[in-house]
């Protein structure tokens, strides 16, 4: 029988060497690649510079929070692969989504005047009558990618969306509720539903360009001593798989001369891509109307760009406005003057997207924030090339700069 090495002469370096011998069981996957963020605002969101794809983030509030206009918003990014506004041209280079709606009514007009694809839009919506039919389309999609592409490497970025996690139950529960005439509420097959698929199907997608972003009810109920107690149906398993959890509040609206809106809070419940405590962020939602009476609706990052520059106070406060001078600084009109920008009574959002074309102000803000700096996906490129660049580069086995900048 053979004698074991004498423990003592073995060097804990190589240990970890021997189990690392073969190259192509060693991990070094640390690339994170996603959509430009191009305001500061949303930055400080995410707590990064870019929509990271591959992932799911959920959006929850209670009713009238706003999330599904949320959810339009970010398909908006994944069609344009950025987040300022863009010409949708049907021929040129571009992302999608699809739309899985489960709850009773759908929201076409509001779709249409974020998304703003006009009558030339190509991307589908499906209705969901059970939970296995939103899981099944998420699916087949993956599938139909693995189908047509070599592994990971399709060009362009897709969102899979789910208005909402749990408007529909299960199809057993749906039968049997059918059949016997009355309901025996509960959520217990749902969340071993949406648990073991999230299991099966988020392995499935993480190679792939594509991002699955859910929107989930929320209630609220006040405790004996009046704190607030929140419940998010679908079980456990949905945070836990998660990377970006959301909580859309709506604080008040708008109501003026030729424009209305509502002014809404989100708030990081969950980001598992930054250690920082970026707790909340105010939006305004507007919407207007062209001369041909169509309704077209802005998320405001830039607006809220400034929004959120104001909002601290004492020493950050100061060293905020030593990055981005503001003065004169009207909260009504919500108009100030900024003079490295060239900016006199400039409105917030023009400011904003000024501070987004001086290289300083952006590093310093993403400085100061904590903002990390992340791969910037290429339209047209191979996602499985791209990544394989961010991994190189997470790595330090390429210069930062050269797919960084």
């Amino acid at each position: 029988m053979s004698k074991k090495k004498d423990e003592s002469n073995v060097k804990i370096a190589d240990f970890f060497a021997v189990q690392l011998e073969q190259k192509e069981q060693e991990v070094k996957d640390n690339a994170v690649v996603g959509i430009p963020l191009q305001a500061i605002s949303l930055q400080y969101l995410f707590s990064n510079d870019v929509f990271p794809l591959g992932r799911m983030t959920e959006l929850v509030g209670v009713s009238e929070s706003c999330k599904t206009a949320f959810l339009f918003e970010i398909f908006r990014w994944h069609v344009y692969n950025c987040t300022d506004s863009r010409q949708f041209d049907p021929a040129g280079l571009h992302g999608g989504y699809i739309h899985n709606l489960a709850e009773p009514r759908d929201s076409p007009d509001l779709r249409a005047s974020i998304m703003r694809l006009g009558s030339r839009n190509p991307f589908p919506v499906f209705k969901a009558a059970c939970v296995e039919d939103w899981q099944k389309r998420c699916s087949d999609w993956i599938k139909r990618a693995e189908e047509m592409f070599e592994a990971g490497s399709m060009p362009y970025p897709v969102c899979l969306g789910q208005d909402s996690l749990t408007a529909v139950t299960t199809k057993n529960e749906m039968d049997a509720t059918w059949k016997q005439g009355y309901a025996e509420p509960s959520y217990a097959q749902i969340a071993k539903s949406i648990n073991l698929w999230t299991k099966v199907f988020f392995p499935k997608m993480e190679p792939w360009p594509v991002s699955f972003v859910a929107v989930n009810h929320m209630k609220e109920n006040k405790a004996p001593n009046g704190a607030i107690i929140r419940t998010i149906p679908g079980g456990a398993a949905l945070k836990y798989a998660s990377t970006f959890m959301f909580r859309l509040q709506r604080k008040s609206d708008i109501e003026l001369i030729g424009e209305s809106g509502r002014i809404i809070e989100i708030v990081t419940e969950k980001n598992s891509l930054s250690p920082a405590n970026h707790e909340k962020l105010i939006v305004r939602m507007t919407w207007t109307y062209d001369e041909e009476g169509e309704q077209i609706t802005i998320w405001d990052w830039h607006d809220a760009t400034i929004e959120l520059l104001i909002s601290f106070d004492g020493s950050r406060k100061k060293r905020l406005m030593d990055i981005v001078p503001l003065e004169l600084v009207d909260k009504t009109r919500r108009t100030a003057d900024c003079a490295p920008l060239g900016l006199k009574k400039a409105s917030w959002s023009e400011i904003g997207t000024a501070i987004m074309q001086d290289p300083q102000m952006v590093k310093e803000l993403q400085l100061f924030f904590n903002i990390r700096k992340r791969y910037k996906f290429k339209l047209g490129v191979p996602y499985s090339i791209q990544q394989a660049e961010a991994n190189a580069i997470a790595n330090k086995e390429k210069p930062p700069e050269e797919e960084l900048s």
